[in-house]
């Protein structure tokens, strides 16, 4: 709020008097509320303040009156206020009032504002939708943010934060579907924590739950942004996931999607392990250049039919795509860039700082239309014999631009130049 813009609005033709002006509700829970607002006086000195609250514009309830010495006049003050014992799912109005010393025709109040209290609980199981009023405030140590509790429900953050407080051990998650309610939206909000590290590990949980939607979040979480186990047909859509850990964790499950979402994760960016049916597309997976002594990756995929296409992956310390596994899976169009490779690398580990690797215990893949530059060894190393290559480019990479087994399926339109090996491709032909 602009204070000094609304304090010389409202001391205009007021001589002798104090005014409070009302600002926003910053956290709302089932029974208590935060507001901020101020005053101002054009007198100055001593100032007495206080917040008048009550479920109609008459008010009835007001904050224990504070006073502020020294004052100085025309000189606005932001202040807050802690409202309690508030209704459940209950609007409220509020406002600001003060006087000073030379106060003429009773208290100076602000404009009336209004809130309306949550209809649940921090750490509490919900079994029927609910929808965000304000920003909400968990400081309850190893409690959940909120619990899903039946199936075919909508969590609706409506804008707001679902915010944690210090990180402590065996934090638990954000919004928690461990019981495996099925049909479940989570949708529109920011779940976060107190710096440097989101309270909430991870930021939301689904066990053994199908169909659940995740839409337009917000994640910073102390471990995985979002854990997925079991269950199927899950879907996460335009998440911004920045964790400690890995982005969006995932196994034993089918026919999950992950679209068009962000995540600069600290570990794996998109985890699937054995995950089949599912559809990684049009992600940004990428972090900036760093050093580290671990082998991580920006996508990576063991299970069967998957199809990871048009994401865009890059930096990461080892592999930006890591296919370990599985058959029938398809790398269609993605971009890959700058992988390196983890500092004091073993030569076992050596093959991890391509930008696409396709492991030996594949089959029945397709490589095609993917662009690979700038890794630090191969732009595209496939170790899977029954693998289709097509249509790739591979340039200025550390080795090879393709290095692919006998064996593999030569579809043709690959092209690779600038990389370091002067053979640019093996067992497949690059222009």
């Amino acid at each position: 709020m602009r204070w000094a813009a609304v304090a010389a609005l409202l001391m205009v033709g007021c001589t002798g008097c104090a005014t409070g002006f009302t600002g926003e509700s910053v956290q709302v829970s089932h029974s208590s509320a935060q507001v901020v607002g101020g005053f101002v006086s054009d007198t100055g000195g001593e100032v007495e303040h206080w917040v008048e609250y009550g479920p109609t514009r008459a008010y009835g309830f007001e904050t224990d009156h504070e006073i502020s010495d020294g004052v100085a006049p025309n000189d606005p003050h932001e202040t807050g206020a802690g409202l309690y014992g508030l209704e459940r799912a209950t609007s409220y109005h509020y406002r600001f009032c003060a006087q000073d010393g030379a106060q003429q025709g009773g208290p100076g109040c602000g404009e009336d504002g209004t809130f309306k209290t949550q209809s649940w609980a921090c750490g509490e199981t919900v079994t029927t939708s609910v929808r965000f009023t304000g920003n909400v405030q968990c400081l309850e140590f190893n409690t959940p943010g909120i619990v899903v509790g039946a199936s075919g429900i909508a969590i609706d953050m409506n804008g707001f934060e679902l915010r944690g407080g210090p990180f402590v051990a065996d934090s638990k998650p954000g919004i928690d579907n461990r019981g495996g309610f099925s049909d479940v939206t989570i949708r529109d909000g920011f779940i976060t924590g107190v710096p440097p590290r989101g309270v909430f590990a991870p930021g939301i949980r689904l066990d053994g739950a199908s169909r659940n939607r995740i839409l337009n979040v917000r994640i910073f979480s102390a471990s995985n942004g979002i854990d997925i186990r079991g269950g199927e047909d899950n879907q996460v859509r335009h998440a911004d996931l920045l964790t400690v850990s890995g982005g969006v964790t995932a196994e034993d499950t089918n026919g999950l999607i992950v679209a068009d979402s962000t995540t600069p994760a600290n570990t794996d960016g998109i985890r699937l392990a054995n995950v089949s049916g599912g559809r990684v597309v049009r992600n940004e997976v990428v972090v900036p250049h760093r050093t580290d002594d671990r082998v991580h990756f920006g996508i990576y995929v063991a299970g069967n039919g998957n199809v990871i296409k048009e994401n865009r992956v890059g930096g990461w310390v080892g592999t930006n795509i890591m296919l370990a596994s599985g058959a029938n899976n398809k790398l269609l169009e993605n971009e890959v860039f700058d992988a390196i490779g983890p500092i004091n690398q073993p030569a076992q580990l050596a093959h991890f700082s391509d930008g696409i690797y396709v492991g030996a215990f594949t089959a029945g893949i397709v490589v095609r239309g993917n662009t690979s530059t700038g890794n630090l060894l191969d732009g595209i190393q496939v170790e899977g014999v029954k693998t289709r290559i097509a249509d790739n480019t591979a340039n200025d990479n550390g080795d090879l631009g393709i290095e692919a087994v006998a064996g593999v399926t030569d579809g043709g339109g690959n092209s690779a130049s600038g990389n370091r090996n002067p053979l640019q491709c093996s067992n497949v032909f690059c222009q």
